[in-house]
Formats: C-alpha cells, structure tokens, sequence
C-alpha cells in the first residue's frame, strides 16, 4: 500500500481529550518531594517530557488526576507567550519514585480506537506540521491557549497498522538512544561531582576562598544586528538556545559566512561553556559538544574565555556551576527590575572554591576524561536529533518506505 492509499481521520475520531485539576497555588513547591504537578514546563521543544523544570505538590489530591506510565499528554496553555510549546505532547516517564499529577491546562489523551497505535500518533503530534496547525487556531493575545476541541480537529494520516507500528518502532530506537546518553552522561557528571568534592570542597572546608574570576574571563557576546538575520548559513547561539545544561541547536539563528571575521572571538568549540545573562533563563549555562561547523554566540549570552583547549579547564568551572549556592547567588545579582540582567563583572565577582593552581590542573586532569565523553555523547545526540527530525516528516507523509529503514544500520 503506498502513502496515496492511507486514509485521513481526525484525532478526535480515535482519542478523547481530558483536562486536568486545578490545583491550589499555595500547595506548589519548588522542592521535590517526589509529587510531580505537571505544568507546560516540563514539555520539551519539540515535544518529550523532561524533569528538570518540575514543580512539586504538597497538598491533597484527587487519585483519579494521577498520570501513569506511558500516559500520552499535551499542553493546552504556552507560558512563553510565542506558542513555543504550544500542543506539545510527551510520555509519562516510568520513574517508580514519583507521582505525576494531572494539572489542569494539560490534556491526556484517552485512547477509543484501536484504528491509531498510541506511539505513531505521539509521534505524528511532535511534526512541525502538527504544531504549526495547533498554533495557527490558538486564542489568547497574550498567553497563548488552544483547546481539546481544536486538537481534536486537527486530520492526521492513518496508514495500516503494520506500518503505523514500524514508523513509531524507528523514531523510538533513536530516541532511546538519546535516552541512553543522556543518562550516562549522567553518571558521569556524578563522578565528577563526587571527584570536586574529594579535590576541591573538601579541602576548602566548604569556604568559597575565591572567585569566578580568579579562574577565567567570561563576556556577553557579539552584538549582531537583527538585519544580519537569515534563514540559513553559520548558527548563532542565542539565550533561548540554552536550556537545561544543554543547547538546542534548532532555535539558533543565521548570519552569513562574512560575519565569522567581526565575531571570530565569539566562535564557540567543543568544551567551551555558556551562561544566559538576561531573561527568564538568566544563570542557565551550557557546554558546548564537539562540534564539526562553526558556532558563534549573541549578545547577552556570556561565553567563558578557558582557552585554545577549553576542555582542559572546563571540569572545574563546570563542577563549580553546578554548586546550587553557586549558581543562586549569580541569579540573584540580576534580580530586581522587570528584565532580569547580570553583567559580566557580576559573574566574575561571583563567589566559589577555588584552590592553588597545581590542585586544579590534578582535578582537571582527572576529569579531562570524563568531559571528553561528555561532549562526544552530546555531539552523537545532535546528530541523532538531526536524523530523527528529518526522518519524521518523510515517514509520516509516505515519502520514505518504512521498510527501507532499519535503525540498526545507523551510523552516526
């Protein structure tokens, strides 16, 4: 059967939309306590869940508004006020220490045909095609809203079932292989951790002897003007790019070749880090993964000066980072006007543990190692994204045969 052959059905035509509770605000804490409230936060872009933007509950709650495992969802609401997660969808993570709450705003999707393979219609909601149509019929001049009515709207290629399953069983081994990374690398920046204290806190008996500063120079970078913008040629890394200790390559922007002379100390490499200095993401950094083009960072995200081999000083500044007092007090010195904002010089003054030049090269040394994995795991994942995101239109519209594909002959 080819793709000409597929029948079209609306999402409404095989799942119910329910939304959630509303939960009292004075029950919401930042603290885990291993009761999730899930919110548009903790959809990814693009779509997937992730943990690292929970909010937690404290009060009493329904038992009929606990997600399970595997549970398909979708934000009904964008904080971000430019529909970025609008209609995104993700899976209830299997985390047997959790319990995930289903807010209101947020739609579970209550499967009542087994015509869609849960999976496939996961995927088919994470296509540009399907976001573009979510956000085109949304309401709200400020918020961004959409509706279970609308998604329910919204036509979808149904191919046989046979095929629905082996699109999903694609995609899906790319994701898990992300997935695997991404919880190695994991384990990894624990080790490190646990080699800072032994190295550096310890010894410093918990005092922050010295600062940012001392260590190495950060600065805001180039300040590109918006009529140098393209549709395509060199990325530039711009504040939304950086999110979760990670960079999201698909919101960069472009300029053209010519611009790498004016802002050649603002290419970035492999090893290199970077800090939000404005906005809601202000104090967010990021390490750059080993990287085959060039990068280069906008204004107003602050790139740390470590070097012709950043990779070599980037274990302990990035362990340091990671100290929550650390990283608090860099985003309290911006607070207190409308626009959050920290300058360079903040940074540098910036508190840490911090001890003689010969214990620092030992530690770098030791996790050099470590680091270089790092970079290499997140280098393999954007090139898995990169796959899996071209992959996902041509499967969905018919434009590959799924039975050309086979994972497992993936090389990255």
């Amino acid at each position: 059967m080819t793709s000409k052959e597929w029948k079209i059905g609306k999402i409404g035509d095989f799942v119910a939309i329910k939304h959630g509770y509303a939960f009292k605000g004075e029950h919401i804490i930042s603290e885990d306590n291993g009761i999730v409230l899930v919110t548009p936060g903790n959809f990814a872009i693009g779509g997937g869940f992730q943990e690292l933007k929970c909010k937690y509950y404290n009060g009493e709650y329904p038992q009929e508004y606990i997600l399970r495992h595997n549970d398909l969802i979708v934000t009904m609401t964008d904080l971000s006020k430019d529909g970025d997660t609008l209609g995104y969808c993700a899976k209830i993570p299997d985390n047997k220490n959790k319990i995930y709450l289903h807010n209101q705003r947020i739609g579970l999707l209550e499967f009542k045909s087994d015509k869609i393979i849960k999976d496939f219609l996961y995927w088919y909601m994470r296509t540009k095609h399907y976001q573009r149509t979510v956000v085109s019929s949304c309401s709200g001049s400020v918020i961004k809203h959409t509706s279970p009515s609308r998604i329910c709207e919204i036509e979808i290629p149904i191919p046989p079932l046979e095929i629905q399953e082996k699109i999903a069983r694609v995609l899906s081994s790319l994701d898990d292989k992300i997935e695997l990374n991404n919880k190695i690398n994991q384990n990894l920046e624990q080790q490190a951790q646990a080699i800072f204290d032994k190295y550096i806190k310890i010894p410093c008996n918990y005092l922050k002897t010295g600062t940012i500063g001392d260590y190495c120079n950060v600065k805001s970078g180039f300040a590109f003007k918006s009529s140098w913008w393209k549709d395509s040629g060199v990325k530039v890394i711009k504040i939304k790019t950086i999110d979760n200790e990670s960079i999201n390559f698909s919101e960069c922007s472009f300029v053209d070749k010519e611009k790498i002379s004016i802002a050649e100390d603002f290419i970035v490499k492999g090893g290199d880090l970077l800090i939000a200095m404005t906005g809601a993401t202000i104090g967010k950094f990021a390490i750059v993964p080993k990287i085959d083009e060039v990068l280069l960072v906008n204004q107003r995200v602050g790139k740390f000066f470590l070097g012709i081999h950043p990779i070599k000083k980037t274990p302990f500044l990035y362990c340091t980072l990671k100290q929550q007092d650390i990283i608090n007090d860099i985003i309290n010195k911006g607070q207190g006007s409308a626009q959050p904002n920290i300058s360079s010089t903040d940074i540098l003054n910036t508190s840490c543990y911090i001890l003689e030049n010969t214990e620092l090269e030992k530690f770098n040394l030791t996790c050099e190692p470590i680091f270089e994995k790092i970079i290499t795991n997140k280098y393999e994942n954007e090139k898995l994204k990169q796959l899996r995101d071209t992959l996902l239109p041509k499967l969905m519209s018919g434009e590959i045969d799924v039975d050309k594909v086979e994972v497992e002959d993936v090389r990255i």
